[in-house]
């Protein structure tokens, strides 16, 4: 399974739509939950199984927040914005 993934600072209740190609399993996650998925432990995360874009995932404390996206194309192509508390995008980035 392919991996991509990003860390971003991002702020309570902002939220990031995501958008997706293919299916994928896509989550959001703090260092700790992140070094556990890597090391095949137990980890918590936001997010799951999408197969309809866009997924939007509220965040839910502010801080540095790791998205991850898995799946079996080789083409795991996703982009995604992070949309402010305000309703702002303020940023749009493609992975």
């Amino acid at each position: 399974m392919k991996i991509v993934h990003i860390k971003e600072k991002l702020t309570k209740n902002e939220r990031l739509r995501i958008n997706l190609k293919h299916i994928a399993i896509v989550y959001l996650m703090d260092d700790y939950n992140l070094l556990n998925y890597l090391n095949d432990m137990p980890f918590k995360i936001i997010g799951g199984l999408v197969n309809e874009t866009p997924y939007y995932i509220k965040v839910p404390e502010s801080g540095e927040w790791n998205l991850v996206v898995s799946g079996k194309c080789r083409d795991i192509s996703c982009s995604y914005e992070i949309i402010s508390n305000e309703g702002v995008i303020r940023a749009n980035k493609q992975l």
